[in-house]
């Protein structure tokens, strides 16, 4: 049996990949494939989803062999059902679990064949992409949007990650550089010897500056952390006053001139992936997003309020609509 667990990083198209495995479904269970999708719940039910994942990675080393061992009695069970015995699971949150993982991958590998694969991007490249996701897109913590160049210094030690899955196996882990110039799906094929029909489009996570802006917007005034739901299914309440000024978010959140001191202050995960894999994340000077003109994005948000204002506008008339309709057929007189 061989069990494949693909790591990650976040922001190095971790989506695409399952995006196109969970696709691929059948053409790999043809190949000898069986894609279990991206939690742990093959090992217990309640590892299902977010909060389960959560679960799972507050386990104690020895209930982490347990799940372990009833991960491999599920997949021994569908393996005998199906005839496959090679699994893929894809989940980026393990990443930054190294140590937490341990446990449980040494106990798989007593019993099954474990490869590791992980995808690592040019810093550059990365911190502005992760920012936005975990900053504006889901703001993952509480209080308002904190400043690009508070936040990329904690992002970049992120990779260092890579060295305690790199001293810790060794053995099992093939790391491979993302790059915008070559199709991650295809390449993460080509690593596991799959055929795997490549989608005609990437999936992405990140939006266009306006709609980013607004998020910015929108999750600057939530206390708590923001998942994107929030924004997606209301925004109303708008204290137009108290909005933040657009010219201080572009400094504060769309401008990435802290990316090098960023880096340059955590160097050492970067060397070690140079000497340990081979792979450079920093002999290319990459190319940070520009912050958006003003202007230019003036004039994008505008265009995102007049449909959103329009689609309020539908909402509101429907929800009168909906209260005329209940209303008794005949009232008392003088009651509306």
């Amino acid at each position: 049996m061989e069990i494949i667990l693909h790591i990650g990083m976040g922001k190095t198209g971790t989506s695409s990949i399952q995006n196109a495995l969970r696709q691929n479904r059948e053409r790999l269970a043809r190949q000898g494939v069986d894609y279990l999708g991206i939690w742990f719940d093959a090992a217990d039910r309640r590892f299902l989803g977010y909060d389960g994942q959560a679960a799972f990675f507050r386990s104690t080393p020895e209930e982490m062999r347990t799940h372990a061992g009833r991960f491999l009695d599920t997949l021994k069970r569908r393996a005998e059902a199906s005839g496959i015995d090679r699994f893929i699971l894809s989940n980026e949150g393990t990443f930054a679990q190294g140590t937490q993982m341990r446990p449980f991958i040494e106990d798989l590998r007593k019993h099954a064949t474990v490869r590791l694969i992980a995808y690592v991007r040019n810093p550059r490249e990365w911190l502005p992409s992760a920012y936005m996701q975990w900053s504006i897109y889901h703001k993952t913590y509480p209080g308002p949007i904190r400043p690009y160049a508070a936040v990329a210094p904690q992002l970049v030690r992120s990779y260092a990650a890579i060295q305690v899955w790199g001293e810790t196996f060794s053995d099992l882990l093939t790391l491979r550089p993302f790059r915008k110039d070559v199709n991650v799906v295809a390449d993460f094929g080509a690593q596991l010897g799959l055929a795997i029909d490549i989608p005609e489009a990437r999936i992405l996570e990140r939006t266009d500056a306006g709609e980013s802006m607004l998020r910015a917007l929108y999750n600057n005034r939530q206390r708590d952390s923001a998942l994107p739901h929030l924004f997606n299914a209301a925004f109303q309440g708008l204290r137009f006053p108290k909005t933040p000024r657009i010219e201080d978010l572009l400094k504060d959140s769309f401008s990435y001139d802290g990316t090098e001191a960023a880096i340059a202050e955590n160097r050492a995960p970067f060397d070690y992936i140079r000497e340990t894999f081979g792979i450079d994340l920093l002999a290319d000077e990459g190319s940070p997003p520009k912050t958006p003109a003003a202007d230019a994005l003036r004039d994008r948000l505008l265009e995102h309020v007049l449909q959103i204002v329009m689609q309020q506008a539908d909402r509101i008339r429907a929800l009168e609509q909906r209260v005329e309709e209940m209303k008794p057929a005949t009232q008392p007189p003088g009651q509306a």
